[in-house]
């Protein structure tokens, strides 16, 4: 089981007890459970290749993609006086991917599943959703979290928060994963190569000792002594 699997077990639990609407927080409680939850899919990744591509990656995807939702609405609130259903977009973030491990072939999860090879995770989760009466706000916000590149586009408030989340968040992760062995490759190169976002954040730690020699070779260089003597 992935570390501090029960940490981020209760942050998923304390996003859902935010859900006004007993009736949705109930029924994204059970979704949540019975899918995500069981132990033979909790190491999921939240993709094969792109991003979050590491045991553990689709329950972090999960909790980040529906924070970052919840910052968006806030700002929508603040900045543009628009009240956003936060009920929705905390429902639909915490959906939107989790019948992935069902396209995946595990226990290694790096090629699709004989029904991933036949039917998308999006297709899944939106026929799970209409079997169990979610809203349709919900339904709409989860088909067209995928945005231009969906079956559908974004057509509420609410839809638009949750593909921009998700979006967000898969760009955050992919590209720190692709710059954390951009910087291993060429400047580390010690211990093993980053595969998870805490082993690539570790990356740009190491890199603190290097930015520090770093910055004391610019502001030498730069010193009014040093312009002077350089005719800069």
């Amino acid at each position: 089981m992935i570390e501090g699997i029960d940490v981020k077990i209760k942050e998923i639990k304390d996003l859902i007890s935010q859900i006004q609407d007993s009736s949705l927080r109930k029924k994204t409680d059970d979704l949540i459970v019975t899918v995500l939850f069981d132990s033979n899919r909790l190491n999921s990744p939240a993709a094969k290749k792109a991003h979050h591509a590491y045991p553990g990656g689709l329950i972090d995807h999960t909790i980040s993609t529906t924070r970052i939702g919840l910052v968006i609405a806030q700002q929508l609130e603040l900045i543009y006086s628009y009240k956003v259903e936060t009920d929705t977009i905390i429902s639909s973030c915490l959906l939107h991917d989790i019948f992935k491990p069902f396209t995946y072939q595990s226990p290694d999860y790096l090629s699709n599943s004989a029904l991933g090879q036949y039917i998308d995770h999006l297709i899944l989760i939106v026929i799970k959703l209409t079997q169990n009466d979610f809203p349709f706000n919900v339904v709409h916000a989860v088909a067209a979290h995928h945005g231009d590149s969906g079956p559908v586009r974004p057509k509420t408030i609410e839809a638009m928060i949750v593909h921009l989340a998700d979006y967000v968040d898969s760009q955050l992760n992919g590209e720190i994963l692709r710059k954390a062995r951009m910087i291993y490759q060429d400047d580390i190169n010690e211990g093993q190569e980053p595969k998870d976002m805490l082993s690539a954040l570790g990356v740009f730690i190491k890199m603190k000792d290097k930015s520090d020699e770093a910055e004391k070779e610019f502001n030498y260089l730069f010193s009014s002594g040093r312009q002077e003597n350089l005719n800069l």
